[in-house]
């Protein structure tokens, strides 16, 4: 559609971009924040409250301080919590979801498929293809059972923190070709895709590729050699309905025949030996 956002182009991405939207990164932080400062004010009541059968006096007026320090002891706390948890890698998935917002914010201004190229648009996209396609496979039934071995469980957390963060590192190589803030597109940029639409031919004179494109090809790579490994490794796995590892058939019938033989043999040794 002329003068669109052309989200139908790029469907993984624009859902991949939708999807992020509702991700709260502080929200874990925030809720240990508001627990840890709830626990201080409760030890500074019941503090106060034993200090009530010294007199009125003593308990009015401790009230206040004792307040004041659970706020200071609880803020440093949550300070040195905060520290700890401003990591490199949690670093760059904040400015991550930062680059990530500015491009929902250029979708939304009609002017994402103008300001990136359609080259760096269309590995985005694939890429975010791929992380969904890897999540799908891990949400099948083989990978959901209760049964799960430890090792495939390990294996199956490692993909997916693999994936997701893959697909941070790739929107992060194009940090330099995202706008700071992003203003609505001026009339020469609709003039320009008008003409581009009705004659077939780029205004802009050649095509470009943003810095970075290489960096988020290798990780388009390196995903789609993840996907292919977990494929195998699922399709390889035999399948009941329900999701479990599916025994081979007579499998019981062969245990009990194994108990029975090792019953009838040590009866034999038995009677030898008498």
């Amino acid at each position: 559609m002329l003068f669109g956002n052309r989200a139908d182009q790029y469907p993984y991405l624009v859902s991949y971009l939708h999807e992020t939207e509702r991700v709260d990164l502080f929200r874990e932080f925030r809720g240990q924040e508001t627990l840890t400062t709830g626990i201080g004010v409760f030890c500074a009541l019941g503090t106060w409250a034993l200090l009530m059968p010294f007199g009125a006096l003593v308990a009015l007026t401790s009230l206040g301080p004792l307040l004041i320090m659970a706020v200071v002891v609880t803020g440093i706390i949550n300070l040195k919590r905060r520290a700890a948890m401003r990591t490199p890698e949690f670093e760059s998935k904040v400015e991550a979801y930062q680059l990530l917002a500015v491009m929902r914010r250029m979708l939304e201004l009609n002017r994402l498929h103008r300001d990136l190229s359609d080259s760096t648009l269309t590995l985005l996209d694939e890429i975010a293809r791929t992380r969904g396609q890897i999540h799908d496979i891990l949400n099948m039934p083989f990978w959901q059972q209760s049964n799960l071995s430890p090792t495939l469980g390990e294996l199956k957390r490692q993909a997916i923190v693999a994936a997701d963060q893959s697909t941070i590192d790739a929107v992060l190589q194009f940090r330099n070709s995202l706008p700071t803030q992003v203003q609505a597109r001026p009339v020469w940029s609709y003039i320009d895709e008008a003409v581009e639409t009705f004659t077939g031919r780029a205004v802009r004179a050649t095509p470009f590729t943003e810095f970075g494109f290489d960096g988020a090809f290798r990780v388009a790579q390196k995903l789609q050699m993840l996907k292919s490994e977990i494929e195998q490794l699922t399709n390889a796995a035999p399948m009941g309905v329900a999701g479990e590892v599916e025994q081979m058939p007579g499998a019981l019938i062969d245990d009990a025949l194994m108990e029975i033989r090792t019953i009838r043999k040590a009866e034999e040794e038995l009677r030898q030996g008498l």
